[in-house]
Parts: structure tokens; C-alpha cells; sequence
């Protein structure tokens, strides 16, 4: 199946997600009129409600990103055309909807969010692991074997924050629903925020990567 037609709308998916977050932070002043920082700010603090300048842009952002990406995903796996098609689809799909769902459900919906952003993340991790094993079990594949390596990559870098955030102690598991209530101070350096943001660009990174190769 031809992936071209589907592929504009995969290229405003994430041209809109990039655009929109990264926008999202300029002029940010946080629960402690403290500057944002990706070095120790979560990205859904862009969205909260009580403090965030530009809310509104960044659940927009969210939500249009998630709605534009639910037809090329379905292109997507129809074009890889693998035994894994529907599985593809469905993993997509989900992915899509947890990524609206983060903007109707700002980080001052604690439990909302967190679990309709881990299952944004989580989504995605298992979608691009779908992938690889679709191209290395394809007599044919429709992508060439290189592409394994961005998406291997971008797997990593996303299973390292999955795994940092499930390790996290009690207490700063706790301290991610209020990031900004820390006795002294936020730290300059927090690790789990900062793989968040890791995990962000390198999955902006493998998207561009096959959506630039599908066209």
C-alpha cells in the first residue's frame, strides 16, 4: 500500500507536537515563577493550568498532534503490511488517543495524567519495538534495514526513562506529582524530567525519520 497520502498527516502530527511544545515554553513561569528549564521541568508542566502562560497552546498541541497522527499510523502499518498489521494499527491508535487525552487531562488531574501520559510512552516504546521486529521478519521489507538503528535507538532512550520512572523511590515518585514542592529549592539537575525530555526528542526524531521516509 502506498504510505504518501497518509504521510502529510503524519508530517503535521509532528511538525505540530514540536512546534507546539517546544513554543509552549517561551515566557513559561512555573508554580514558583521559577524560568523553565529542560534540565529539570517536566514537559506537562507546559500544560498545567495553575501556572502555565500557555496552556491552552500546549493541550491544542497535544490534542491535534494526537488526532492527525491516527491516520498515518493506520497508513503506516498497512504499508509495512506484515502478519502484525492489526497489531500495528491497534498500538498506534492507542498511542494517538493517549497523546490527546494528555491535553484534556493537564497535570493538575494527577491520576488522569499520569496514566494517560505513561501509557503515551509506554505505547510508543512497544510500537517501535513492533516495528523492528516487522522489518527483520519480513522476506521484503518495505523499509530498509538502516532504519533499525534510529528506532533501535530511540527505543533506548525511551525504555531508560519507563525504567528510571518505575525505580524512582516512594518519595520522589510522590515529589513528580508536585514537582515544584521541594524543601530547598528544585534542583538544577533532576534525572527523571530530564529523560522525559530525552525520551521526547528521540521520539520526535524516529517519527521525522519514517515519516520523511515514507514520502
Amino acid at each position: 500500500m502506498e504510505l504518501a497520502g497518509f504521510s502529510w498527516f503524519g508530517l503535521a502530527g509532528s511538525l505540530v507536537m514540536l512546534v507546539g511544545v517546544l513554543a509552549s515554553i517561551l515566557g513559561f513561569s512555573g508554580m514558583k515563577k521559577e524560568p523553565y528549564s529542560l534540565l529539570n521541568h517536566f514537559i506537562s508542566e507546559l500544560g498545567d493550568p495553575r501556572f502555565a502562560k500557555h496552556k491552552t497552546m500546549f493541550a491544542i498541541t497535544m490534542i491535534t498532534s494526537g488526532i492527525l497522527m491516527i491516520p498515518f499510523t493506520i497508513g503506516f502499518a498497512l504499508h509495512v503490511g506484515s502478519i502484525m498489521t492489526g497489531l500495528l494499527i491497534g498500538i498506534g491508535i492507542f498511542c494517538s488517543i493517549s497523546c490527546a487525552l494528555v491535553g484534556l487531562f493537564p497535570e493538575n488531574k494527577i491520576k488522569a495524567h499520569f496514566i494517560v501520559a505513561g501509557c503515551f510512552f509506554v505505547g510508543m516504546a512497544v510500537l517501535i519495538l513492533m516495528f523492528c521486529i516487522s522489518i527483520v521478519i519480513q522476506p521484503t521489507p518495505v523499509f530498509p534495514l538502516w532504519i533499525l538503528v534510529p528506532s533501535c535507538g530511540s527505543l533506548a532512550v525511551t525504555m531508560s526513562f519507563l525504567i528510571d520512572t518505575v525505580k524512582l523511590e516512594k518519595w520522589e515518585l510522590d515529589r513528580t506529582a508536585v514537582p515544584w514542592d521541594w524543601e530547598n529549592g528544585r534542583p538544577r539537575f533532576w534525572r527523571n524530567p530530564f529523560l522525559e525530555w530525552c525520551a521526547y526528542f528521540a521520539l520526535m526524531a524516529w517519527l521525522f525519520t519514517i515519516v520523511f521516509f515514507s514520502f
